[in-house]
Order: structure tokens, then C-alpha cells, then sequence
């Protein structure tokens, strides 16, 4: 407002809070950049279990071929417990990029360490 003189006498205005709006539009733009992590993880989840099923069901094969005594049996019992691990791997990224509840599940950690203790040895072996 301006005096006689044509001075300014006073300032009128309206002050309004917008940080609840502020908060929120950062919720949403958090909220679909998860989304797009969750469909990047399915897609790669895809892509990795079709080669993953190659690699299972060859070495499937191996597995049936080989005689009971062969000093390849031990490596491809391996190879198909590691792509067993994988392919459960590849379910929870797809159970993630799906927002599903991932059901956990028992383990018993000794036999885990002796499946891994076996790889170990063979591989330190080699080195």
C-alpha cells in the first residue's frame, strides 16, 4: 500500500506452507524410482535365469553321463549346487521386482558350510 506521496506505507501478502506438498512429491519421486529398480532387477532376474537354465540343464546332463567314480562327478555335483543357489537368488529379486513377501526359510548352516568346505578344498587345492 502506498501513503499520499506515493510511497510505499506497507506490504500486505499471504505466506502459505507448502512442506507437506515438498515432502510428499520427494515420497513419490522415491517411490518411483523404486519402482524402476524393481523392474530393472526383474528384467535382469529373466535374462539371468534363461542362461542359468542352460547352464542347469547341461549340467544336468553331465551329471547322468557320468560314471559314479568319475573325478568330474564331485565338480558338476558342484556346478549344480551353485546354480541351485542362483536360480533361489533369482527368486527373491523377482519376488522384489514383483513386491511379493519373501518367505524365509530354515537352513541347516552346518550342511552349508560342508557343501562349501568341499569347494574350497578342491579349488585351494589346485592354487
Amino acid at each position: 500500500m502506498r501513503d499520499g506521496d506515493g510511497s510505499d506505507f506497507y506490504y500486505e501478502g499471504m505466506v502459505e506452507d507448502i512442506s507437506e506438498r515438498k515432502m510428499l512429491e520427494e515420497e513419490l519421486r522415491q517411490a518411483l524410482k523404486m519402482e524402476a529398480v524393481g523392474t530393472l532387477a526383474g528384467g535382469v532376474a529373466h535374462d539371468f535365469n534363461n542362461i542359468l537354465t542352460v547352464i542347469m540343464g547341461f549340467s544336468y546332463v553331465m551329471q547322468e553321463e557320468l560314471e559314479q567314480g568319475s573325478p568330474f562327478k564331485p565338480y558338476v555335483d558342484q556346478i549344480l549346487a551353485s546354480s541351485e543357489r542362483a536360480a533361489n537368488l533369482i527368486q527373491s529379486l523377482l519376488a522384489f521386482s514383483r513386491k511379493q513377501k519373501i518367505t524365509l526359510e530354515p537352513h541347516d548352516i552346518n550342511h552349508v558350510i560342508r557343501n562349501l568346505e568341499r569347494l574350497y578344498v578342491r579349488t585351494l587345492r589346485r592354487i
